[in-house]
């Protein structure tokens, strides 16, 4: 099985940065680090911690984050803010090009096919 590296994944470790490192650089918990690398997070990256991460490693935040994984809702970086009202999640489709279940939107993400067939 061919092991995929998230981009954070793949520059941090081009930089020869540990996540605790990156975490001290960049102010993120290396908990938050480890979840975005590995894809376990349940929340989609708050757009401030997606800018610490990318500034830490002076790059654009569109190097290492796909519009998709981002959001500007939730708690943001270094906040004691209480979580914004949280919108009706979008409905999933079915790509019918790839067959991959994404969420709705004019185009899959994964083969950029336009999307149309409801779940």
């Amino acid at each position: 099985m061919v092991s995929v590296l998230h981009p954070l994944e793949k520059i941090r470790t081009a930089e020869h940065l540990s996540r605790q490192e990156l975490a001290e650089l960049s102010g993120v918990s290396a908990e938050k680090i480890r979840c975005i690398e590995n894809g376990t997070s349940l929340y989609k990256t708050n757009d401030s911690v997606a800018d610490k991460l990318a500034g830490a490693l002076y790059r654009d935040r569109r190097e290492i984050f796909r519009d998709e994984e981002l959001s500007h809702l939730g708690r943001p970086a270094h906040t004691s803010k209480k979580i914004e009202k949280r919108h009706k999640p979008l409905p999933l489709m079915i790509c019918p090009h790839c067959r991959l279940e994404v969420y709705a939107s004019d185009r899959c993400y994964m083969c950029e096919g336009t999307l149309a067939v409801m779940v």
